[in-house]
């Protein structure tokens, strides 16, 4: 008995079973890389530690207010409602040479997609980055409270 050639319908099973095949590996990757599910506690609060460390590591200076990044803060549009954040709730204003920079932001990463998170209420992140006369790096904090009344606005009126 000699070889057959393949019907159409053989070529069809060939073609989809080489696809699944190839799909399995990417799916497979997929899997293993996402799937790890949330830290402990523990892990979360290890984590937060060394992301602070990395932070503090001494080196890195500025000479212009562009050598300044926000790094942590708050995880979700700017607010001041509650919010979920890393590090604290303002941010951290650090110079971009910083020697510990890229190794905290490695963590914060690990951190957020850990499903870590502090929560503040009534807290804004930094804005208007600085660069002090001594090269450190410094962010202005905003107000989360109302403005004080106008009195010329919400004065009642004088006389009748």
């Amino acid at each position: 008995m000699g070889v057959m050639p393949l019907t159409n319908n053989d070529r069809w099973s060939s073609v989809v079973c080489g696809i699944q095949r190839w799909m399995r590996l990417p799916l497979l990757l997929a899997i293993m890389a996402g799937c790890s599910g949330p830290l402990s506690q523990a892990e979360c609060q290890t984590l937060d530690q060394q992301i602070t460390d990395a932070l503090a590591m001494p080196g890195g200076s500025c000479q212009t207010d562009a050598d300044c990044e926000l790094v942590g803060g708050q995880l979700v549009f700017p607010t001041c409602n509650c919010a979920p954040y890393v590090v604290n709730c303002e941010g951290v204003a650090i110079p971009n040479n910083a020697p510990g920079l890229a190794r905290a932001k490695q963590l914060i990463d690990q951190f957020t997609h850990g499903g870590c998170a502090h929560e503040a209420c009534d807290c804004g992140p930094l804005v208007s980055l600085h660069c002090t006369s001594d090269h450190r790096c410094t962010g202005t904090e905003p107000s989360c409270l109302p403005p004080p009344p106008d009195a010329r606005i919400d004065a009642p009126a004088d006389g009748p």
